[in-house]
């Protein structure tokens, strides 16, 4: 997860003479870097919210995803011993906010949940995850 606005550089680091290219068809980061040789880097912006799916024309097996955040205030999760996990974003200004879950390749869903933060205070929110097509 990146905020938007952010730049990510993408090199192709192998040791090995073969190219790569990036490139993505998602709606507001649709691009093709075309080929580039080892030793070298693109640096691109993404300037627009959203889920961004990322591949390599060279090989059909490299792919990203990239979740644009609309600010700076999201974590990612690591997930405990039993299956619990957690996530802390700190420096969150008071207000009330609405709490959405990214999961690579749409693979879990949780509903959006609503917080607020007051002022030299903890908020905490839960979310329950589920396996898109069935289990929790």
């Amino acid at each position: 997860a990146i905020a938007e606005g952010a730049s990510v550089a993408f090199s192709n680091d192998v040791d090995q003479e073969i190219n790569h290219n990036v490139f993505s068809r998602s709606p507001g980061w649709e691009r093709d870097l075309g080929l580039f040789p080892p030793g070298q880097e693109r640096i691109e912006t993404f300037d627009k919210a959203g889920r961004v799916k990322i591949f390599c024309s060279v090989h059909r097996r490299m792919r990203m995803e990239v979740f644009v955040a609309p600010n700076v205030y999201f974590a990612p999760v690591g997930v405990k011993a039993g299956g619990s996990a957690t996530y802390s974003i700190a420096g969150v200004p008071a207000g009330t906010y609405t709490l959405k879950v990214f999961a690579q390749n749409n693979r879990l869903a949780a509903d959006d949940v609503q917080v607020t933060v007051k002022v030299g205070a903890a908020a905490t929110a839960d979310f329950k995850l589920t396996v898109r097509g069935g289990s929790q």
